[in-house]
């Protein structure tokens, strides 16, 4: 009895959606691990394009696109990085019976009304929080911000990246911001405690039901305060000590993120809180990877596992090629990132490549468009922020104060023509 041969891997397809800068590097470790790639973007022009296979313009947010393309292509595996669009993978997973979180699984982790009620509901701690109707009044809004306590945290449930989230200290705050809702077009937002405390950035990869992989980093706020109400995080870094006890108690609360969101397997990228008691309050969970190099390069220059290659053979269905998780690295690693003041126009930049020629210097990258046109708009979000760079150490503490001195020298150097000055 002869049996068919199992299809090579080059025979096999794994669909990227969103094909930008930061996809690059899931397309790269797509073809490392032998698969052929194609690409789907809503540019035309997408950076990433070069990189795939075959590339497609799709607006990734209609869904009869969406799988009507993806149908056409035939995919083994549909993958995301770095971008909110678990939803839209789940949906073409679902539509064309492949391996992948459920569609309510990737809802549930997305939407941030659902994420929060699913674990306040299975006693994971969270903010105290209100979830607010667009069509309701100022008033009621107000009301529910008064029940939550001020100072609070206003957000809308369909964006990433910080995109409205902001600082409200009293009732004339929540009434400006309701009169700014429409700026989002999500039907709900949330109102939300705000806490104080240690703040991390976790990610988790969970296999057959038992969780193989955590990374944990400290998240920066200490160099952006000044951009309240918005939060601006400049960066992580790692590794951050993290005493027995407590780690096992995140642990323990990630595990049971996955559970209660109904993932078996897959990832979850989180934003934790520890407040001055030791509570661990989960600020955000999601099911996809980090964007800002954090799975890409922050953590693999610190451990050396990089969880692009095991997230890719379980997008593909196929068992893992070797052992992805056993640290092979203990180095510190700090990420900052290049801030303004603004909004303004660039009158000189900082010689960028003279500061970033020392050999612990890993990445770092500028904006071109801006760096092209030298409009800087004010940073109200995180995708105002200019670029990064990244830098290693012998200690996390080392790395910090590396990439510190190259952001406050960029900051220092940097000749910006406020708006509304003469000859602006």
């Amino acid at each position: 009895m002869t049996h068919a041969a199992e299809p090579s891997r080059s025979d096999r397809t794994l669909l990227l959606l969103g094909c930008g800068p930061e996809q690059i590097e899931a397309l790269r470790i797509a073809r490392e691990l032998g698969y052929r790639t194609v690409g789907f973007d809503n540019d035309p022009h997408a950076v990433g394009r070069a990189y795939a296979d075959d590339f497609h313009a799709v607006d990734l947010k209609d869904e009869a696109a969406l799988v009507g393309q993806a149908g056409l292509v035939a995919p083994d595996g549909v993958f995301v990085h770095a971008a909110e669009l678990a939803v839209e993978a789940a949906r073409v997973a679902e539509a064309l019976d492949l391996p992948g979180p459920s569609l309510d699984a990737a809802r549930a982790a997305t939407a941030k009304e659902l994420r929060i009620a699913r674990f306040a509901e299975a006693g994971i701690r969270t903010p105290a929080y209100r979830v607010l109707d667009r069509d309701a009044s100022a008033e009621s809004w107000q009301g529910a911000a008064r029940e939550v306590g001020f100072p609070c945290v206003l957000k809308p449930t369909d964006q990433a990246g910080a995109r409205g989230v902001e600082r409200i200290d009293d009732e004339s705050g929540v009434a400006a911001y309701h009169a700014r809702r429409d700026r989002f077009a999500c039907t709900h937002f949330v109102c939300e405690e705000q806490l104080e405390g240690l703040e991390l950035s976790t990610e988790s990869v969970r296999a057959g039901g038992k969780l193989l992989h955590h990374a944990f980093a400290l998240r920066h706020y200490d160099t952006t305060r000044h951009y309240a109400p918005a939060f601006i995080e400049d960066g992580h870094s790692l590794p951050y000590p993290l005493p027995d006890v407590l780690r096992l108690e995140i642990e323990g609360v990630i595990e049971r993120a996955f559970e209660v969101l109904g993932l078996a397997d897959g990832v979850l990228k989180g934003d934790l809180l520890i407040d001055a008691e030791g509570h661990v309050f989960v600020l955000e969970m999601a099911a996809r990877t980090s964007g800002g190099r954090f799975a890409d390069t922050v953590v693999p220059l610190g451990t050396g596992v990089n969880i692009l290659y095991p997230l890719i053979e379980l997008a593909m269905g196929d068992a893992f090629s070797r052992d992805w998780f056993t640290p092979t690295r203990d180095v510190g690693v700090s990420q900052r990132f290049f801030l303004h003041e603004g909004p303004g126009r660039v009158r000189r930049w900082p010689a960028l490549r003279q500061l970033v020629s020392e050999p612990w210097v890993n990445d770092w990258t500028l904006d071109p468009e801006r760096f092209r046109s030298g409009e800087l708009a004010r940073i109200v979000s995180h995708r105002d922020r200019l670029g990064y760079v990244i830098c290693t150490g012998a200690t996390r503490e080392e790395a910090d104060e590396r990439a510190l001195a190259i952001t406050r020298a960029f900051a220092h150097e940097l000749e910006i023509e406020p708006l509304g000055e003469p000859g602006a």
